[in-house]
């Protein structure tokens, strides 16, 4: 049974997870086993719970469809597992626990409006065929919710059924039609979007005129076929202040978290995180692309090069990174650039994971706390190849 809407209180996700709460686990287009904080503890959980599910699935041999249903759910319900649902392009470390796994399709696969930090929304259209099964992620979405609506009806609980009204899509336009465009429309419930209530003008057959330029958020007006955006936000000078003004807050810094503090004063190194211009998100592609997989083969670590020496340590040597909450490996990448006792370890990637180092640590409004920690490093060895293949020039213009 679909549980009602929690609400607008903050849930911290990956601290449900480990705590044994939730019964089914759907993850979008993420993949918290390489992004997430306190990653070491969060997949050894949802690995454990996971196992609860198929070891259930093993002993119940020869049951129908309905009869796995419930030996899943009484797996969940009863004795701490967790069903692991997956959208993606491709198998990423999480379908290594998936039990169901949905492929969706990448732009140039399907029709896709989007938008980026700078407010330009664009059309990029559909010129080739998904793979198989694969489906844009709002027509995965439409079929979950028509499949549930019709599961209701038959079991005659309409006011459950209601719910997942509204999905009736049979295209991307239907969705964008169905929802961008009717943000902000008179008699049309709350829908959060960048586009405020100027999202009815922008039209797939707008947009495709607008190419590659799109449109900046919100839309002013529409001349002839063209639409007319906003380039700056209060150009006018006038704010959405009491008086009109722009506010400028001072925000003090508090310090590190207390769980930063702690490994602070037990580890050397500051162990920060981010990411390298070359490495898209999670490598979720970049990892069956030969030009980037061959020059970053697992995440490097940047370390200053005497720290390095009193480590020995040289260029591309595999490095253990370690602290009260996990364990990671890393190729090693002096630089005389660095400062001493600081590190910069390549962020989410899928051979190295700087999260398992991270603490679980969030601010009142469960932001997490990605970019740094404290952690020990030590030799762990050497990889011929990566000396051979890698370079370790600075990778600093300036």
């Amino acid at each position: 049974m679909r549980p009602p809407y929690p609400g607008d209180k903050k849930i911290y996700i990956d601290q449900e997870v480990i705590n044994g709460k939730g019964l089914m686990y759907t993850l979008w287009g993420t993949n918290p086993f390489q992004t997430t904080l306190n990653a070491e503890q969060h997949r050894l959980v949802l690995s454990r719970r996971a196992k609860i599910v198929n070891e259930a699935i093993a002993q119940a041999r020869g049951a129908s469809t309905e009869q796995l249903i419930d030996v899943i759910y009484d797996a969940c319900k009863n004795k701490g597992g967790m069903f692991i649902a997956a959208m993606n392009l491709y198998p990423t470390t999480i379908s290594e626990e998936a039990h169901l796994l949905l492929p969706a399709t990448h732009p140039g696969e399907m029709n896709l409006t989007s938008m980026n930090g700078e407010r330009r929304l664009r059309l990029s259209e559909k010129f080739m065929d998904a793979p198989g099964t694969a489906r844009p992620d709002c027509l995965i979405a439409a079929e979950i919710a028509n499949s549930l609506k019709a599961l209701y009806l038959r079991d005659n609980k309409a006011d459950m059924a209601k719910r997942f009204e509204g999905f009736d899509w049979k295209t991307e336009e239907d969705t964008f039609n169905d929802g961008f465009r009717r943000a902000g429309r008179p008699g049309v419930g709350p829908i959060d979007s960048q586009g405020g209530n100027t999202g009815y003008m922008a039209t797939y057959a707008l947009l495709r005129k607008a190419g590659n330029n799109g449109v900046q958020l919100p839309i002013k007006r529409v001349d002839g076929d063209k639409l007319i955006g906003t380039e700056i936000h209060y150009d006018d000078g006038k704010f959405d202040t009491k008086d009109g003004r722009a506010e400028f807050k001072p925000a003090p810094w508090n310090g590190l978290p207390q769980p930063v503090a702690a490994q602070k004063a037990k580890h050397k190194y500051w162990i920060n995180g981010g990411r390298a211009n070359e490495v898209w998100q999670t490598a979720y592609h970049d990892q069956y692309n030969s030009f980037v997989r061959d020059r970053i083969p697992m995440a490097f670590i940047e370390m200053n090069v005497e720290d390095a020496r009193q480590l020995g340590v040289s260029p591309g040597d595999v490095v253990e990174v370690f602290n009260d909450y996990g364990s990671t490996y890393a190729m090693a990448y002096p630089l005389k650039s660095v400062k001493p006792s600081h590190t910069f370890m390549l962020f989410g990637y899928i051979k190295g994971v700087h999260g398992d180092v991270v603490t679980n640590w969030v601010d009142r409004n469960v932001i997490p706390y990605y970019k740094g920690t404290w952690g020990s490093i030590r030799r762990v060895g050497s990889v011929d190849d990566y000396k051979q293949t890698v370079s370790f020039k600075d990778r600093r213009y300036a």
